[in-house]
């Protein structure tokens, strides 16, 4: 019997039989962890499919799964996105490199939920007779000025690298097919593994079929574009990513996102204090709709800094902006524009920046007016004041 149940109204947790309906990017850590708990050993065939809003915005997740942000306090738009639904970046690449960042934590979290389901599998007997499939809808760009989903010669090669595992029955060893392969060449694969007969013909190739499409075909909206597969800025979207991530940990975050690299580290005494405070209100504070584990542990709330100032109350825009841990510089970048007259910011601090007691977070603007340098306290007050 096949039940159709939606989350909202149903609680779902101890069901593992039926066709269950999450509300989109709500309560992701349960979704995840009630798929991994309806995985069961069975003598009939089983069919399990996740379309899990994973490493999809918003960006909350450490790659351990605590959540450093409610959804309820994430913005529709990330940081530096614009246009009609938040997916043109700003010219800023230090702002959009922060969210490549965020989105690779998250990636991480994606990671060890498939650690997970193969753990799984294997404690219950099927891992090596099932067939196992690891895909994404679209992929995501995170080039300055360009689109994070619409392609363009720049962003084509990460919008159009969308992963693709398989796991064959009984398979013992795995290796790397670069043909052309799209996601219509899933289903007939699927059949084919099976040995289902398909009752209507399909537009995909089995990817055992050696004759391959030679175009790859892309569809947003109402817009369909056809591409060459062998993409020549393939290589080169590869070498940035190699440089800007390939020689840091997970959780630090590449040297070209911050403004001052070098004031990482630096006390905040053998800078100039100005004591005149610039005003901002603060966006992650401890949400109530985080649960109540999450709030026990508000390290993990402190981790994210983020707020908004007025555009009146600073000399000049985008403002330059310090964070720092018990007097000490822990990161350094600048505001971005949400509106004529706001500017926003955010920063991911490292949990081990924040994990000691007292811990005081403080944030500086950096004040170069007069011809000199000095810092001058953000103060925080209250949205309705």
């Amino acid at each position: 019997m096949r039940s159709i149940l939606d989350s909202e109204t149903v609680d779902t947790r101890e069901l593992t039989h039926g066709l269950f309906h999450y509300a989109g990017t709500e309560n992701r850590r349960h979704q995840l962890q009630h798929f991994v708990d309806c995985l069961k050993s069975s003598d009939q065939p089983r069919f399990y499919f996740m379309h899990a809003v994973f490493p999809h915005f918003p960006w909350c997740f450490f790659p351990s799964g605590e959540q450093y942000l409610a959804n309820s306090t994430a913005s529709s738009f990330p940081a530096g996105g614009g246009g009609e639904i938040g997916e043109d970046w700003t010219d800023d690449s230090a702002v959009v490199l922060r969210n490549e960042h965020r989105y690779r934590l998250q990636l991480g979290y994606v990671d060890w939920f498939i650690g997970q389901i193969l753990d799984r599998l294997r404690s219950i007997g099927e891992l090596d007779r099932c067939l196992l499939i690891v895909t994404a809808d679209h992929g995501v760009s995170f080039q300055a000025g360009h689109s994070r989903r619409l392609l363009d010669a720049v962003n084509l090669p990460d919008i159009l690298s969308v992963p693709l595992f398989i796991k064959l029955p009984h398979q013992m060893e795995g290796r790397v097919d670069d043909r052309n392969v799209e996601s219509v060449d899933i289903l007939p694969t699927v059949a084919e593994v099976l040995g289902i007969q398909l009752p209507e013909p399909v537009d995909g190739i089995p990817i055992s079929s050696e004759k391959r499409r030679p175009r790859k075909t892309f569809y947003f909206r109402d817009k369909m574009t056809v591409i060459e597969p062998n993409v020549p800025q393939r290589v080169s979207a590869v070498q940035r990513q190699s440089a800007l991530f390939g020689n840091v940990e997970l959780e630090q975050l590449p040297q070209q996102a911050a403004h001052h690299p070098d004031w990482h580290g630096r006390s905040v005494d053998s800078f100039k204090i100005d004591q005149r405070t610039v005003p901002f209100v603060p966006s992650n504070p401890l949400d109530p709709s985080l649960t109540q584990e999450d709030l026990a542990n508000a390290i993990l709330v402190r981790t994210f800094v983020t707020g908004t100032l007025r555009s009146s109350d600073l000399p000049e825009t985008p403002a330059e902006l310090v964070v720092a841990v018990d007097g000490v510089i822990r990161d350094t970048g600048r505001s971005f524009w949400l509106a004529a007259r706001e500017q926003g910011f955010e920063f991911l601090l490292p949990r081990s920046a924040v994990s000691t007691s007292p811990g005081r977070i403080q944030l500086y603007l950096v004040d170069r007016s007069k011809n000199r340098l000095q810092l001058r306290p953000l103060d925080p007050i209250s949205a309705k004041r």
